[in-house]
């Protein structure tokens, strides 16, 4: 999933250059980066004196049973229409589930995805630390920690839409409608029908 949104905002960036300014990843070491291989964020351990239940304390973690891989965090900043709008992906651990023809698939978890637009850029770090710390407690529920977003935040599902060229595209141009950039019809003009 966090590889389709990623290719999905750069398609888009690609499709409407006059709507679309910027696509880049942000960590706290490297800033803003629009190289095309994202860096993640890695989730804190819960410290020992925590008191968190069990299941909730191996979330940070890809791996439950060996508890060393860390879970990352995807943080994109699209400036479209010279709005500076934040995408935030979790990364999700690999799963098996029943298809509709009752055939074992591999999957991933299932996570919603938090768009924001921040009153004060100022604030992205600070807001991401306290997001990195409550996620956690969450265990990926980002619809308990958007109310705490210093700016205008939602949700969003990552469902494909009929006709996608680009896996997440839809989920992309949704989370840019929740924040106010409407891009669904010049994407339309600038297909080939």
């Amino acid at each position: 999933m966090l590889r389709d949104m990623w290719n999905a905002m750069l398609f888009l960036k690609k499709e409407l250059p006059s709507q679309i300014q910027s696509v880049e990843w942000f960590t706290f070491n490297e800033g803003y980066r629009g190289e095309a291989e994202p860096r993640l964020i890695g989730l804190q351990p819960f410290d020992e004196t925590d008191e968190v239940d069990g299941t909730t304390r191996k979330w940070p973690y890809m791996d439950i049973t060996t508890l060393q891989e860390i879970r990352g965090i995807l943080v994109a900043r699209i400036v479209a229409q010279g709005m500076p709008i934040h995408i935030v992906e979790i990364q999700r651990r690999p799963q098996k589930k029943k298809g509709k023809n009752g055939v074992t698939e591999n999957a991933e978890e299932s996570f919603k995805g938090l768009v924001f637009l921040l009153d004060d850029q100022d604030n992205l770090e600070k807001w991401l630390q306290h997001f990195l710390s409550e996620i956690r407690y969450a265990k990926g529920v980002v619809q308990k920690v958007v109310s705490r977003c210093p700016g205008r935040a939602a949700t969003f599902k990552h469902s494909a839409a009929s006709g996608d060229k680009v896996p997440c595209k839809a989920a992309v141009v949704n989370a840019l409608d929740k924040m106010g950039i409407e891009i669904m019809k010049q994407l339309q003009e600038s297909e080939p029908t």
